[in-house]
């Protein structure tokens, strides 16, 4: 019986931490991360995949701006034959798709950006791959989203599109597409055929040793309440309503702080955070914001809830 709660022990122990690897992982991107196909030595070359843009549109090489140019398998058949690049050439954005399965390049997507800032990425989903296309429009920067698919006949075909999410990002890891915007976050889905956006409610799990810390959010029986790793922080009030913490919270100068403003029964937009010492904190936007120190000392953050209360929160930078 003992040996037995042992191994149940071992097991949920290990289940746990493999959740937390994955969220943590989304945390630490913060702009869209492009997963790595399988290495093919004669096609994953930049230079040649270049060549392959200059000659098919005949471009002057020295106007084009390469940002991007990834290798994958879009026919998921095991090898990289097709590859994708998003580039500028005499001042204007362009995303393109090309094959080389049929032994010379073949365009399979092409596109000019008018006045939006363009991407590409792709992902494996079901041990399928799916090209995805994303441009930012707007004052507003609306993030639209488009998944491809394709069989290696004719043309790929659209598997999924999503538009107007107010200062949307995109989110690639491990295989799974996230968005956020909308002051939402949310996670694409796939089953039944088709791809389903659907809100992201997971909450953030601290991991000892991991370097990073989480601050969050949370509302309990109709209060709200701030947490540091877990444990939630103690304040006290002073005669302007106004909350301090008692004691302060413990980072590292190597370590960072990952807001989980995730909330079910608030929107993260009644909520800011903001630093006393505003030269002390570097933000790093992602799916999952973060602080990361810019110095040592003893430093502070506040946090304003429903744009009326404030908690003014104790930090002290260790080395």
């Amino acid at each position: 019986m003992k040996k037995m709660s042992i191994t149940i022990k071992a097991a949920i122990i290990g289940s746990i931490i493999a959740g937390i690897f994955v969220v943590l992982g989304i945390l630490l991107t913060y702009k869209l991360q492009t997963p790595t196909a399988n290495s093919s030595p004669e096609t994953n070359d930049r230079e040649k995949a270049k060549r392959i843009i200059l000659n098919y549109f005949d471009y002057d090489r020295d106007k084009i701006e390469i940002e991007k140019i990834i290798w994958f398998d879009f026919v998921s058949k095991g090898s990289n034959l097709e590859f994708y690049a998003v580039y500028r050439n005499d001042w204007r954005d362009f995303i393109d798709v090309f094959t080389l399965r049929q032994g010379f390049p073949e365009n399979l997507y092409h596109r000019l950006g008018k006045g939006e800032g363009l991407d590409a990425n792709h992902v494996t989903i079901n041990n399928k791959t799916y090209f995805i296309a994303t441009s930012n429009a707007g004052s507003g920067s609306y993030l639209t989203v488009t998944l491809y698919k394709y069989d290696g006949i004719g043309k790929p075909k659209i598997a999924y599109e999503d538009d107007a999410l107010f200062q949307g990002k995109l989110f690639v890891f491990h295989n799974h597409v996230y968005l956020s915007g909308n002051n939402q976050r949310y996670e694409l889905q796939y089953g039944k055929n088709s791809f389903k956006r659907v809100k992201y409610r997971q909450r953030l799990l601290y991991e000892y040793g991991s370097g990073s810390h989480i601050l969050a959010y949370n509302i309990k029986k109709g209060e709200f309440q701030i947490t540091y790793d877990g444990i939630p922080i103690k304040f006290t009030k002073d005669e302007e309503d106004k909350y301090s913490s008692i004691s302060p919270i413990a980072l590292g100068f190597n370590e960072q702080i990952v807001v989980d403003d995730n909330l079910v029964d608030s929107l993260p937009s009644q909520i800011r955070l903001m630093g006393s010492d505003i030269d002390v904190f570097s933000y790093q936007p992602g799916f999952f914001g973060s602080l990361k120190p810019k110095h040592k000392g003893k430093v502070s953050l506040d946090v304003s809830y429903n744009y009326s209360t404030w908690y003014h929160i104790k930090v002290v930078i260790n080395n």
